[in-house]
């Protein structure tokens, strides 16, 4: 561990799958002050002793994202496709790539959050119905478009397989209300 990791200790966060994973602080706002700090040894910044009022902080603000709008100026084109990756093409396929909603709050009625479970394993495998249907036709003829979507619908499936078991753990790990339960609340099979 570095000095600056001792002075900015990093965050530790754990995943959905339990691992913990450390997010370091970026130095990027270290090294742009002591830039600054350079410019104003080496060069001098002629308003650097002056009190500073509102129209002053407005005008630097304004400078700093006139500077940061030429600074990526040339990188337009690579951030437009990165945006256009991003965001889904449809509201179809936003929904096809959307996380079911298993919230804990729900656990006060265990025969409702029951019902979430069983909604989000049913999305589960329609998705991964749909994937079988993508893969089959590439045992003829292999589409790298269809595989990565395929790549990206098995992702979220997996993501999904640990959302639900987690919830359905902790579900079972609160103690069940005097709630009536639906009459209907098995699993059943599309």
């Amino acid at each position: 561990m570095n000095l600056y990791d001792k002075i900015f200790k990093p965050k530790t966060m754990r995943l959905a799958n339990g691992k913990a994973v450390e997010e370091r602080a970026s130095r990027l706002p270290v090294i742009l002050l002591a830039l600054v700090y350079a410019v104003q040894f080496a060069v001098g910044i002629p308003m650097w002793n002056d009190v500073m009022n509102k129209s002053t902080i407005a005008n630097i603000h304004t400078l700093s994202s006139v500077c940061a709008m030429l600074l990526f100026l040339p990188c337009s084109g690579v951030l437009s496709k990165l945006a256009m990756l991003t965001v889904p093409d449809n509201a179809e396929e936003a929904q096809e790539l959307s996380m079911p909603v298993l919230d804990e709050r729900l656990f006060k009625s265990p025969a409702v959050a029951l019902q979430q479970a069983k909604n989000a394993v049913v999305k589960m495998s329609r998705r991964a119905a749909r994937n079988v249907n993508l893969a089959a036709p590439l045992l003829l003829k292999m589409d790298e478009d269809t595989v990565s979507a395929i790549k990206v619908r098995e992702n979220l499936i997996d993501r999904m397989e640990v959302a639900i078991s987690n919830y359905l753990i902790k579900m079972t790990d609160q103690e069940l209300g005097d709630d009536p339960v639906f009459p209907d609340v098995r699993l059943r099979t599309c």
